[in-house]
Protein backbone atom coordinates (compact mmCIF):
# COMPACT_ATOMS: atom_id res chain seq x y z
CA UNK A 1 0.00 0.00 0.00
CA UNK A 2 2.13 3.40 -1.02
CA UNK A 3 2.27 6.16 1.22
CA UNK A 4 -0.76 8.25 -0.42
CA UNK A 5 -3.09 6.03 0.42
CA UNK A 6 -2.04 5.35 3.88
CA UNK A 7 -2.56 9.39 4.63
CA UNK A 8 -5.25 9.67 2.32
CA UNK A 9 -7.07 7.18 4.84
CA UNK A 10 -5.59 8.36 7.83
CA UNK A 11 -6.17 11.77 7.38
CA UNK A 12 -10.34 11.06 6.20
CA UNK A 13 -10.73 9.10 8.83
CA UNK A 14 -8.84 11.43 11.69
CA UNK A 15 -10.30 14.61 10.44
CA UNK A 16 -14.33 13.37 10.18
CA UNK A 17 -13.40 12.05 13.55
CA UNK A 18 -12.83 15.97 14.92
CA UNK A 19 -15.67 17.49 12.80
CA UNK A 20 -18.29 14.79 14.93
CA UNK A 21 -17.01 16.74 18.11
CA UNK A 22 -19.73 18.99 17.20
CA UNK A 23 -22.48 16.49 17.65
CA UNK A 24 -22.01 15.85 21.99
CA UNK A 25 -22.77 19.97 21.63
CA UNK A 26 -26.03 19.80 19.66
CA UNK A 27 -27.44 17.22 21.91
CA UNK A 28 -26.57 19.60 25.06
CA UNK A 29 -28.29 22.07 23.11
CA UNK A 30 -30.82 20.36 22.91
CA UNK A 31 -31.14 18.98 26.03
CA UNK A 32 -31.06 22.50 27.54
CA UNK A 33 -33.32 23.54 24.56
CA UNK A 34 -31.29 26.75 24.28
CA UNK A 35 -28.16 27.71 22.18
CA UNK A 36 -27.18 30.42 24.47
CA UNK A 37 -23.98 29.88 25.46
CA UNK A 38 -22.50 27.85 22.08
CA UNK A 39 -20.32 30.01 19.75
CA UNK A 40 -21.57 29.21 16.33
CA UNK A 41 -19.33 31.70 14.67
CA UNK A 42 -16.86 28.89 13.92
CA UNK A 43 -19.39 26.53 12.72
CA UNK A 44 -19.85 29.31 9.63
CA UNK A 45 -16.26 29.18 9.22
CA UNK A 46 -15.89 25.77 8.98
CA UNK A 47 -18.70 26.11 6.40
CA UNK A 48 -16.70 28.30 4.26
CA UNK A 49 -13.24 26.24 4.53
CA UNK A 50 -15.29 22.83 3.61
CA UNK A 51 -17.22 24.75 0.37
CA UNK A 52 -13.78 26.01 -0.48
CA UNK A 53 -12.16 23.18 -0.46
CA UNK A 54 -15.05 20.71 -2.01
CA UNK A 55 -14.32 23.17 -4.93
CA UNK A 56 -10.66 22.78 -5.09
CA UNK A 57 -10.98 18.92 -4.11
CA UNK A 58 -13.54 19.01 -7.54
CA UNK A 59 -10.97 21.02 -9.42
CA UNK A 60 -8.13 19.10 -9.01
CA UNK A 61 -9.98 15.72 -8.97
CA UNK A 62 -8.56 15.08 -5.35
CA UNK A 63 -11.32 12.23 -3.78
CA UNK A 64 -9.72 12.60 -0.18
CA UNK A 65 -10.75 16.25 -0.21
CA UNK A 66 -13.81 15.67 -1.57
CA UNK A 67 -15.24 13.17 1.09
CA UNK A 68 -13.85 15.14 4.06
CA UNK A 69 -15.32 18.33 2.89
CA UNK A 70 -18.42 16.92 2.13
CA UNK A 71 -18.86 15.43 5.67
CA UNK A 72 -17.71 18.10 7.23
CA UNK A 73 -19.88 20.68 5.28
CA UNK A 74 -23.44 18.50 6.04
CA UNK A 75 -22.20 18.14 10.49
CA UNK A 76 -21.25 21.90 10.11
CA UNK A 77 -24.74 23.18 8.65
CA UNK A 78 -26.54 20.73 10.80
CA UNK A 79 -24.93 22.34 13.72
CA UNK A 80 -25.48 25.43 12.26
CA UNK A 81 -29.20 24.88 11.94
CA UNK A 82 -29.39 23.41 15.43
CA UNK A 83 -27.88 26.62 16.75
CA UNK A 84 -30.65 28.26 15.22
CA UNK A 85 -33.34 26.50 16.08
CA UNK A 86 -32.67 26.84 19.93
CA UNK A 87 -31.83 30.48 19.67
CA UNK A 88 -33.94 33.24 20.91
CA UNK A 89 -31.49 35.83 18.79
CA UNK A 90 -32.24 34.43 15.53
CA UNK A 91 -30.95 37.87 13.79
CA UNK A 92 -27.28 37.35 15.18
CA UNK A 93 -27.14 35.16 12.42
CA UNK A 94 -27.80 37.10 9.15
CA UNK A 95 -24.28 38.94 9.50
CA UNK A 96 -22.01 35.43 9.82
CA UNK A 97 -24.47 34.19 7.04
CA UNK A 98 -23.98 36.95 4.72
CA UNK A 99 -20.15 37.31 5.16
CA UNK A 100 -19.51 33.21 5.07
CA UNK A 101 -21.68 33.36 1.75
CA UNK A 102 -19.43 36.23 0.69
CA UNK A 103 -16.51 34.52 1.76
CA UNK A 104 -17.57 31.74 -0.78
CA UNK A 105 -19.32 33.11 -3.74
CA UNK A 106 -17.03 36.08 -4.65
CA UNK A 107 -14.10 33.84 -5.25
CA UNK A 108 -16.37 31.20 -7.08
CA UNK A 109 -17.81 33.70 -9.59
CA UNK A 110 -14.92 35.66 -9.91
CA UNK A 111 -13.05 32.04 -11.01
CA UNK A 112 -16.50 31.50 -13.50
CA UNK A 113 -17.25 34.81 -15.15
CA UNK A 114 -12.60 35.24 -15.56
CA UNK A 115 -13.38 32.25 -17.37
CA UNK A 116 -12.42 33.81 -20.58
CA UNK A 117 -9.58 35.77 -19.32
CA UNK A 118 -7.58 32.82 -16.98
CA UNK A 119 -6.81 30.00 -17.36
CA UNK A 120 -7.80 27.11 -15.47
CA UNK A 121 -4.69 26.16 -13.91
CA UNK A 122 -5.16 29.52 -12.40
CA UNK A 123 -8.29 29.24 -11.35
CA UNK A 124 -7.58 26.32 -9.66
CA UNK A 125 -4.72 28.10 -7.54
CA UNK A 126 -7.21 31.34 -7.04
CA UNK A 127 -9.32 28.60 -5.57
CA UNK A 128 -6.47 27.04 -3.64
CA UNK A 129 -5.14 29.89 -2.11
CA UNK A 130 -8.35 31.22 -0.82
CA UNK A 131 -9.07 27.71 1.06
CA UNK A 132 -4.96 28.17 1.95
CA UNK A 133 -5.62 31.68 3.84
CA UNK A 134 -8.80 30.73 5.31
CA UNK A 135 -7.28 27.21 7.11
CA UNK A 136 -4.33 29.54 8.27
CA UNK A 137 -7.06 32.61 9.94
CA UNK A 138 -8.79 29.49 11.70
CA UNK A 139 -5.64 28.13 12.62
CA UNK A 140 -4.70 31.40 14.31
CA UNK A 141 -7.77 31.29 16.60
CA UNK A 142 -6.33 29.49 19.41
CA UNK A 143 -3.39 32.56 19.82
CA UNK A 144 -5.73 34.58 22.02
CA UNK A 145 -5.78 31.47 24.52
CA UNK A 146 -2.14 31.25 23.98
CA UNK A 147 -1.12 34.00 25.17
CA UNK A 148 -3.96 33.53 28.26
CA UNK A 149 -2.13 30.54 29.17
CA UNK A 150 1.31 32.39 29.14
CA UNK A 151 -0.12 35.31 30.99
CA UNK A 152 -1.85 33.00 33.96
CA UNK A 153 0.84 30.13 33.30
CA UNK A 154 -2.01 27.70 33.47
CA UNK A 155 -3.30 25.12 30.80
CA UNK A 156 -7.00 25.08 32.35
CA UNK A 157 -8.47 26.84 29.09
CA UNK A 158 -7.07 24.14 26.86
CA UNK A 159 -8.15 20.32 26.65
CA UNK A 160 -5.00 17.99 26.19
CA UNK A 161 -6.32 15.51 23.97
CA UNK A 162 -8.03 17.84 21.19
CA UNK A 163 -5.01 19.98 21.17
CA UNK A 164 -2.58 16.63 20.37
CA UNK A 165 -5.53 15.20 17.84
CA UNK A 166 -5.05 18.58 15.95
CA UNK A 167 -1.17 18.40 15.64
CA UNK A 168 -1.75 14.36 14.45
CA UNK A 169 -4.02 15.58 11.76
CA UNK A 170 -2.70 18.55 10.70
CA UNK A 171 0.76 16.90 10.38
CA UNK A 172 -1.12 13.94 8.49
CA UNK A 173 -2.82 16.58 5.76
CA UNK A 174 1.03 18.11 5.87
CA UNK A 175 2.27 15.23 5.15
CA UNK A 176 -0.48 14.18 2.23
CA UNK A 177 0.14 17.81 0.54
CA UNK A 178 4.11 17.06 0.34
CA UNK A 179 3.27 13.54 -1.13
CA UNK A 180 1.05 14.59 -3.43
CA UNK A 181 3.32 17.85 -4.09
CA UNK A 182 0.37 20.43 -3.35
CA UNK A 183 1.35 23.59 -1.48
CA UNK A 184 -1.92 24.58 -1.32
CA UNK A 185 -2.38 21.68 0.93
CA UNK A 186 0.87 21.71 2.79
CA UNK A 187 1.28 24.94 3.93
CA UNK A 188 -1.69 26.16 6.19
CA UNK A 189 -1.67 22.41 7.76
CA UNK A 190 2.30 22.81 8.29
CA UNK A 191 1.37 26.18 10.23
CA UNK A 192 -1.20 24.62 11.82
CA UNK A 193 0.77 21.54 12.63
CA UNK A 194 3.34 24.03 14.65
CA UNK A 195 0.53 26.20 16.65
CA UNK A 196 -0.16 22.75 17.85
CA UNK A 197 2.86 22.07 18.49
CA UNK A 198 3.09 25.07 20.49
CA UNK A 199 0.09 24.41 22.23
CA UNK A 200 1.34 20.86 23.23
CA UNK A 201 4.32 22.32 24.27
CA UNK A 202 3.01 24.63 26.74
CA UNK A 203 0.96 21.54 29.02
CA UNK A 204 4.99 20.42 29.11
CA UNK A 205 5.53 24.18 30.38
CA UNK A 206 2.04 24.45 32.68
CA UNK A 207 0.81 21.05 33.41
CA UNK A 208 -2.88 21.36 33.88
CA UNK A 209 -4.56 20.48 37.06
CA UNK A 210 -7.41 18.86 35.29
CA UNK A 211 -10.12 21.22 34.85
CA UNK A 212 -12.53 21.14 32.40
CA UNK A 213 -11.01 23.28 29.84
CA UNK A 214 -12.01 24.95 26.67
CA UNK A 215 -13.00 22.78 24.02
CA UNK A 216 -11.94 24.48 20.45
CA UNK A 217 -13.84 23.80 17.64
CA UNK A 218 -11.00 22.14 15.60
CA UNK A 219 -12.74 20.83 13.29
CA UNK A 220 -13.74 24.18 11.67
CA UNK A 221 -9.76 24.48 11.16
CA UNK A 222 -8.88 21.38 8.99
CA UNK A 223 -8.86 21.11 5.50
Amino acid sequence: MSAVIILSWFATITTIGLFLTGIPVTQRIKKARSSANVAFIPYFAAITNTCLWLKYGAMTHDFTIICVNCVGLVLNLYYVAICYLYSKQEKSFLIPTIVSSACVYLPLLYVHYSAGSISFVQAVHIIGFCGCVGTIVMFGSPLATMVKVIKTKSTESMVFSLCLMNFVVSVTWSLYGYVIGDMFVQTPNSVGALLALVQLLLFVKYPSSGGPGHVYDLAARII
